[in-house]
């Protein structure tokens, strides 16, 4: 038991010790960063359907318009990809 709170010490996590258990703060962050990651893979998907979205009503009207939307859908979908991939490099170093 005093190994592991000396193990959690030496990381920089703060130890909770509920019972005869020592948890450590980084067991908890590292759980909470699942469900981040997924969020954010969740959001380029989004991207990449509102990408499908414009093309179809790209071809079905056509206007000057459309193009502009869709140019604006593309960065979009840019900015989000690298802005995910930096999230999650920042979650996993984190």
């Amino acid at each position: 038991m005093e190994d592991i709170t000396q193990i959690l010490e030496n990381l920089g996590g703060k130890t909770i010790i509920i019972g005869n258990q020592a948890t450590g703060l980084l067991a908890l962050l590292g759980l909470l960063k699942i469900p981040l990651i997924v969020i954010l893979v969740a959001n380029v998907f989004f991207a990449i359907i509102l990408i499908l979205r414009a093309r179809i009503l790209e071809d079905t009207v056509s206007t000057m318009q459309s193009k502009i939307a869709k140019g604006l859908i593309l960065t979009y979908l840019i900015v989000t990809i690298i802005g995910s991939l930096l999230a999650i490099l920042f979650l996993i170093l984190g």
